[in-house]
């Protein structure tokens, strides 16, 4: 595993003309990165910046190897399973309008009314 480095960030900062740049190298089970500033109040800043993102990453609130789909999906899967997703319209239950007196709870295996 090889990390990137200040010396291949700067080069990139160079060839697409910024003023500075975040290289980040993501790897199964772990991120590493490389920020460069034209200046040091920019590498500064661009340094900070690297790693509130690999914090996010490693916290699990920026989330890397899945998509915004997958993400959804599994999110209407959860919400029809505890309930609070209609499994008829796929909408919250608060703002269903499915005609139907009673939704089915698929993870309690109960109905319940809605109202």
């Amino acid at each position: 595993m090889k990390r990137p480095t200040v010396h291949q960030a700067h080069g990139i900062c160079d060839a697409v003309k910024a003023r500075a740049v975040i290289v980040l190298a993501l790897y199964d089970d772990h991120v590493a990165g490389a920020s460069y500033g034209e200046t040091a109040k920019l590498c500064k800043e661009a340094g900070y910046t690297l790693d509130c993102i690999v914090d996010d990453i490693e916290q699990g609130r920026t989330p890397i190897w899945t998509t915004r789909e997958a993400i959804d999906a599994r999110r209407l899967r959860l919400g029809i399973e505890d309930g609070s997703i209609c499994s008829k319209c796929k909408q919250p239950v608060g703002g269903c309008d499915c005609e139907d007196e009673f939704r089915f709870n698929v993870a309690q295996g109960s109905e319940y009314d809605v109202d």
